[in-house]
């Protein structure tokens, strides 16, 4: 009876030796989960990720995924939106402030033709119904014009607004206001003009106004009857 007992001692010894050295199915499923955990929940900061790459070459973690690269500031400088929807410039940008338009002034311009009437041009019947009677054909003193324009641009420029045709050549030479040319009135006959009662010595195409201006253009029929008016 005792040799009986002493073999089934040590077989009993024997299982669970085996059985304490051998990881149950349970354990088996559950490590690798718990690995995966870890892998997950671990993160890479920036001077890892650096290490990791050598030579241009990034090595992958351990999920197999390249390490993120930290984004680097952009240096372009953007413009802000400030209170009220208003865009701020970025710094050190130069900021041209907008066009001032031009500025408007005004001269008074005379266009008259006394001499013509006085000559007996309405004798003509060709000027009968086109010239005043009063040989005052425009008159203004308040006309607009822009900073640096011309006398001849003016002339036309008022002309127009009431329908009178005039004839200027491309050099600024005056040939005829409302069918009232040169030579109408005699030989010497023909338009001149003059600007705070001078007599220019240039066409009108090349005199500038200045505000204030007193511009005036006059038929002469003789010498001396436009210095004289």
């Amino acid at each position: 009876m005792h040799n009986r007992v002493l073999p089934l001692l040590l077989i009993l010894c024997l299982l669970l030796c085996a059985c304490q050295k051998q990881p149950t199915a349970e354990g088996l499923s559950e490590q690798p989960a718990e690995s995966s955990a870890v892998s997950e929940n671990t993160a890479v900061s920036p001077a890892e990720s650096a290490s990791s790459s050598e030579n241009g070459k990034t090595t992958p973690d351990s999920n197999g995924k390249p390490p993120a690269i930290a984004q680097t500031a952009d240096s372009t400088p953007k413009s802000d939106t400030g209170a009220n929807g208003v865009t701020v410039p970025p710094e050190n940008q130069d900021v041209q402030p907008p066009a001032a338009p031009p500025k408007q002034n005004t001269v008074s311009l005379t266009v008259d033709c006394k001499n013509a009437i006085d000559y007996g041009i309405l004798e003509n019947p060709n000027f009968k119904d086109t010239l005043p009677q009063n040989g005052v054909i425009f008159s203004d003193a308040n006309v607009q014009f822009t900073e640096g324009e011309s006398v001849m641009k003016v002339l036309k420029r008022a002309l127009k607004s009431q329908k009178t045709v005039c004839q200027i050549t491309s050099g600024g030479y005056v040939v005829s206001i409302a069918g009232l040319a040169e030579k109408d009135c005699g030989e010497t006959s023909g338009w001149m003009y003059r600007v705070n009662g001078e007599l220019p010595n240039v066409s009108c195409k090349y005199y500038t106004l200045q505000a204030g201006d007193r511009v005036e253009f006059i038929y002469t029929c003789r010498m001396g009857d436009v210095g004289a008016y």
